[in-house]
């Protein structure tokens, strides 16, 4: 199917390219060429005749000529237009010159092709290099009228020029665009379209976790250093539910270290966040941007029996609280959310907590400028097998054209099998390796000093033991 949709990009541009290069030549003029011979009786017993017959050539497309054959003609041309029209040839060890005259109108182009030797005659008895002439080159015009042919433009050739170069175009266009809207499979696809490392792969799209409702990750397939040690962490939107499933994941780590999360959902489009915690209808974040509702009291605390299956798995009864502005109940326009307003809502927000916004999917029809501006951690997911690479580039462009914070390139697969554990220093988004980041005052989950004896094993305590932990 998709060799024959490029096959078919191919020949339909070409036939395209080739229509246009036809409509475009049928709609130039049809243009005429007349033709006067001149003759030189004389040159040719003469040894000098090369250099006779080729001042004469040279004289007649000379301004002071071309002007005279525009006089005599009375057509009100100047002499650079009649010299553009002219065209002058001569046959190998001639002594003869054609002089044609190529204009849209027939009556024109005669009347200067029928002047153009009189013109020539008249200037050679009156200049100095005409005096310099033997008299027996006495010019004679073979034909006593100028010939008249007609000169359709060449649409035969311009088809075939634009058919070739539609061709061109459509096999660039077939090679290109696929490569670009392929969609992301692997590691090293994600790295190089993001333009930067890879920050974590977490398999929590699966089948099987998806309806067992977990988010239960590896502790060897987190990266080092998670979760992104970040105040105000922005996550893209990538539609649909799987970056909802980020955010989900990230509040939990985040809260299993002890710290308070605020989630704001800003997607105008599916509110997922609001749905996963069932609070549809209730004012949120875009009342406060249109001054219905205050931010600093519109967030709702969630208890943990308000918390979704599969975050109340791995949030320890004593974690961090976990609240959500929810995103409301009004629709906005796009317009809406280029504005200073968001930065207005987003500073009234409880700075103690450590905020987490779901933006607008990207590349989409809302903005998520304010909001990458307003964080210090920009998380970018891409979905194995959905995400394009030309979606992961514009995305990466946009955020790092709009701010200098770091940004997490994620990879969201629906692996299940564990990988073996990454061991040694991360490396930092420009490339250079750097130790752990980590909350000194919080360690991470992935922190190995977070351990509690259970059963005689050793669990991490950043999530509760599981009954299949339990011998």
């Amino acid at each position: 199917m998709r060799l024959a949709i490029r096959i078919f990009t191919v020949l339909a541009l070409g036939a395209i390219a080739a229509a246009a290069a036809v409509l475009v030549t049928a709609l130039q003029p049809v243009e005429y060429r007349s033709t006067s011979v001149l003759w030189l009786p004389g040159a040719p017993n003469r040894a000098d005749n090369e250099a006779v017959v080729r001042s004469l050539e040279a004289l007649l497309v000379s301004p002071p000529v071309a002007s005279d054959i525009a006089t005599l003609s009375g057509t009100g041309l100047t002499s650079g237009e009649v010299v553009d029209r002219m065209t002058v040839t001569r046959p190998p060890d001639s002594a003869v010159l054609e002089v044609s005259l190529l204009d849209t109108d027939k009556d024109r182009s005669l009347a200067l092709a029928r002047q153009s030797g009189p013109a020539l005659v008249a200037r050679l008895g009156s200049s100095a290099q005409g005096a310099q002439i033997p008299p027996e080159y006495a010019i004679t015009t073979f034909n006593a009228e100028p010939t008249t042919e007609v000169v359709e433009p060449p649409r035969a050739r311009n088809g075939v020029i634009g058919l070739g170069i539609g061709l061109l175009l459509g096999a660039g266009l077939a090679y290109w665009h696929p490569r670009r809207s392929r969609p992301i499979r692997s590691e090293s696809e994600a790295s190089e379209a993001f333009d930067t490392p890879l920050y974590a792969t977490l398999p929590i799209l699966g089948s099987g976790s998806w309806s067992a409702h977990s988010l239960d990750v590896p502790e060897e397939e987190l990266p080092i250093g998670w979760p992104p040690v970040a105040r105000r962490l922005v996550v893209l939107g990538a539609g649909g539910r799987a970056s909802v499933r980020l955010v989900e994941l990230l509040a939990s780590a985040i809260a299993q270290s002890g710290r308070d999360v605020l989630l704001v959902d800003a997607d105008p489009e599916e509110r997922g966040l609001t749905a996963t915690f069932g609070q549809n209808g209730k004012p949120g974040f875009f009342e406060c941007l249109i001054g219905r509702a205050d931010p600093a009291t519109s967030y709702v605390p969630l208890d943990p029996e308000h918390l979704p299956r599969e975050m109340s798995a791995l949030v320890p009864p004593h974690g961090g609280r976990i609240s959500l502005l929810p995103a409301g109940d009004i629709d906005v326009a796009p317009a809406v959310l280029a504005g200073a307003r968001v930065t207005g809502v987003l500073r009234k927000l409880p700075m103690s907590d450590t905020i987490i916004i779901h933006t607008p999917r990207l590349p989409g029809p809302y903005p998520a400028n304010q909001f990458v501006e307003f964080a210090d951690g920009v998380v970018v997911p891409a979905v194995s097998g959905r995400t394009s690479v030309e979606q992961a580039e514009s995305v990466s462009r946009l955020v790092m054209s709009l701010t200098g914070a770091p940004m997490y390139a994620v990879l969201l697969t629906d692996e299940t099998g564990r990988r073996k554990p990454r061991g040694g220093a991360r490396q930092n988004l420009d490339g250079h390796s750097h130790p752990p980041a980590q909350d000194t005052a919080t360690p991470s989950v992935s922190d190995p000093r977070r351990t509690a004896s259970t059963s005689g094993s050793r669990q991490p305590e950043g999530r509760p033991v599981l009954p299949r932990d339990r011998p």
